[in-house]
């Protein structure tokens, strides 16, 4: 696990693109969206919506999506933080062909 560290977009930016880890962190704040780019391998990213929904159980991870050969941008509402730690997690399912940036505007 690995915690993302935020690229402030004030004007114009070249974005830094890493390989993440099968399951990272962010530090919740607003204005965040990660970008995530992917090759050939079929991915499953996840943002983890932590805890239960009144009397319905675990609560549902809404920002998921499975996608190759594209790119997708999540917005990460600082809402869905893990309250206890004020982190929000991102998993994947694979990373092989996997890069992404965190971006605060």
């Amino acid at each position: 696990m690995a915690l993302m560290t935020q690229q402030a977009i004030s004007s114009v930016l070249t974005p830094s693109l890493t390989q993440p880890t099968t399951s990272d962190t962010i530090t919740a704040d607003s204005g965040l969206f990660l970008w995530v780019e992917n090759g050939a391998t079929s991915t499953t990213v996840t943002v983890v919506v932590p805890g239960n929904q009144d009397y319905s159980g675990a609560a549902k991870d809404d920002l998921t999506a499975t996608f190759s050969n594209a790119t997708r941008v999540f917005y990460i509402p600082s809402s869905i933080a893990d309250p206890s730690t004020n982190l929000v997690t991102v998993t994947y399912s694979d990373v092989t062909t996997v890069t992404s940036g965190l971006f605060k505007i």
